[in-house]
């Protein structure tokens, strides 16, 4: 019982690194967005390299939407959760 409640927490530590990946990576992107710079150079400021290899930016007009998808396969965890989206935008969320 201890192991598989060791185990679940190590799952939801992998999820929720990758949604503070996605948030911080469209803040970031939003955040240059709106001061005129290329959000996809302050992505990879944003991100380390091995991050920047599973996410994907896209821009329209005044909004960003990131996704992020999980390194490693969670045993349990079904493929459509292992991929965090974030939106952004100069408007608001």
């Amino acid at each position: 019982m201890l192991i598989a409640l060791a185990f679940a927490a190590l799952q939801g530590f992998w999820l929720w690194r990758a949604h503070v990946a996605a948030h911080a990576a469209a803040a970031s992107a939003t955040a240059a967005l709106a001061q005129g710079d290329d959000p996809r150079a302050a992505l990879e400021r944003a991100l380390t390299p091995e991050q920047r290899r599973r996410t994907r930016l896209v821009v329209r007009g005044d909004s960003v939407a990131v996704t992020v998808r999980l390194a490693r396969s969670l045993p349990g965890v079904p493929r459509a959760l292992r991929t965090v989206r974030a939106h952004a935008s100069l408007e608001g969320p």
